[in-house]
């Protein structure tokens, strides 16, 4: 799948409270975007859940109200949002403790009526790659409780992470012949703000998946959403199982879709994190076993598209292997190999595959001396710089923090351009839009050098035309690029670098070059 759009309109909310006579007196303030004002009211589009739907999903609060929505994985275990727990970005104070976790029973009048369940909330703790993941936020957190939640068993949904059943649920594999035609339905539950206003009590929505990735699931639209309040609340599979947890919206009104993190991608952290405070919490994943990696690897293999010893490319992305171990064994000739999605931190294997031409190694953590000797060895490495312990240290950061004294002019112009350009002074935010941007528009900005952009991992359309360029050379390190605008460019730098140009169109990238309005 191509990535999602990454907008964070986080959809927590802040409920400021007065308990008044046993009752719960909301005043409304949105949590990291503007507060909507009744046009924009558009969980949205739903339904209110009846006593004991649902009972797995509940409300987190802090001392002003209402924060999040969450869901019970343990009877002690509450996975959420990472940003209902974790500091504000680019704050140095941390984000008040929650102090209550009801589980709302769906009955009328909202939160902290006669049948909802209120316990104490315990620590939480926020996903160590939240906002530093290269395909997506990674934005989950969790809630330990010290005493077990008065609920059945049966009431806590089952936390999928068997990358099989993701694979299944949202129909990424068919079985041969068959087609997709219509998207998996999702539901998903929340105690936010809903499309009259009204906030505080738990409703749901049914809406298809548009998108998926290892990390990420877009659905919802078209008046079905969720909204602010229901941020860290379950989306479930049609057999209820929690298959993701809603993350942000796509605007910053309501009704137009969202953004969730899939659990499944963090499932060894949730169980590291559980056995840290004595739980033991099982996964379908090998977390660092041998037997149970080369397990996984002999699943993935069973579904490879070719069906003999040599495969001319072979498909294992997105099954979140923690090794290729034994590979080269098992498909000794394989040309171009996909291995995007994945866990994997070692892919020295590689070396000993036959015919290897081309290999994908986006969304993994493959230390940078591995990937370099693929390369020495006549590899083509694709995502390379997207791993996820060394997508944010680019050329740009490090430039950028260093002292303006010691910038040169080439890079003061771009500097001042992308700080234009993205509305902050601030380096590292800088840094992850730009990492993360698909396209970018620079037209008119000053700039002479590019260096600064050289090895963008994402980036597909470039827009540099009515700048005093004066070398083209670094934009051949950006792996995906499909358009670049060169309208205005100076003339001497289109002599002089007209071997750069045909590279460039050689790869596939459209150079404009002229304004071709009469």
């Amino acid at each position: 799948m191509s990535g999602i759009l990454k907008i964070s309109y986080f959809r927590g909310v802040t409920l400021i409270a007065t308990l008044l006579a046993g009752t719960l007196l909301p005043v409304l303030s949105a949590c990291n975007q503007s507060d909507p004002g009744p046009a924009d009211l558009k969980i949205y589009g739903g339904k209110p859940t009846i006593p004991g739907q649902f009972a797995g999903t509940v409300a987190l609060l802090d001392h002003e109200g209402l924060r999040c929505t969450g869901t019970l994985i343990h009877p002690r275990i509450i996975i959420t949002a990472g940003h209902c727990v974790a500091a504000p970005q680019g704050s140095s104070t941390s984000t008040p403790p929650l102090t209550m976790v009801v589980i709302g029973q769906g009955a009328e009048g909202g939160l902290l009526g006669d049948r909802d369940i209120v316990i104490e909330a315990g620590p939480a703790t926020v996903h160590p790659l939240y906002r530093k993941h290269p395909r997506g936020n990674m934005d989950l957190g969790l809630v330990f409780l010290n005493a077990p939640a008065p609920i059945k068993t049966n009431q806590i949904p089952r936390l999928v992470t068997n990358p099989l059943d993701v694979r299944r649920m949202m129909q990424i594999e068919l079985p041969p012949g068959q087609v997709l035609i219509h998207p998996p339905m999702l539901t998903m539950v929340g105690f936010g703000r809903r499309e009259d206003g009204g906030t505080g009590r738990k409703f749901f929505v049914q809406s298809s998946a548009q998108q998926i990735n290892a990390s990420e699931i877009a659905l919802g639209g078209n008046g079905k959403d969720s909204c602010t309040g229901d941020s860290g609340g379950p989306v479930l599979s049609a057999d209820k199982h929690l298959l993701a947890v809603i993350s942000r919206g796509l605007t910053i009104g309501c009704g137009s879709g969202g953004v969730a993190t899939v659990a499944a991608d963090a499932a060894c952290w949730i169980q590291q994190q559980a056995g840290t405070h004595g739980i033991d919490f099982a996964v379908d994943q090998p977390c660092g076993i041998p037997e149970k990696q080369a397990a996984a690897l002999d699943s993935a293999l069973s579904r490879r598209a070719c069906s003999s010893p040599v495969c001319e490319q072979l498909d294992l992305s997105d099954w979140y292997l923690e090794s290729i171990t034994g590979l080269h064994s098992k498909v000794p000739v394989v040309q171009s190999l996909n291995l995007k999605g994945n866990h994997l931190t070692d892919v020295s294997e590689l070396l000993l595959m036959k015919g290897l031409v081309e290999v994908d190694l986006g969304f993994n953590d493959i230390p940078r001396s591995q990937i370099a000797r693929l390369e020495e060895n006549g590899i083509l490495v694709r995502g390379a710089g997207l791993q996820t312990s060394t997508f944010l240290d680019t050329t740009f950061l490090q430039t950028c923090l260093r002292e303006p004294d010691h910038w040169t002019e080439g890079e003061t112009a771009m500097i001042r351009a992308l700080r234009a350009r993205f509305a902050t002074n601030d380096c590292s935010t800088i840094n992850m839009r730009l990492i993360k941007s698909t396209r970018l528009s620079l037209a008119g900005r000053g700039i002479r050098e590019l260096d600064l952009l050289a090895g963008l991992p994402l980036l597909q359309h470039l827009d540099l035309s009515d700048n005093p360029l004066v070398a083209l050379a670094p934009l051949l390190a950006i792996e995906r690029l499909k358009s670049l605008d060169l309208r205005k460019a100076p003339a001497a730098l289109m002599e002089t670098d007209h071997r750069q140009l045909d590279e460039l169109k050689a790869k596939g990238v459209q150079v404009i070059v002229e304004d071709k309005t009469p």
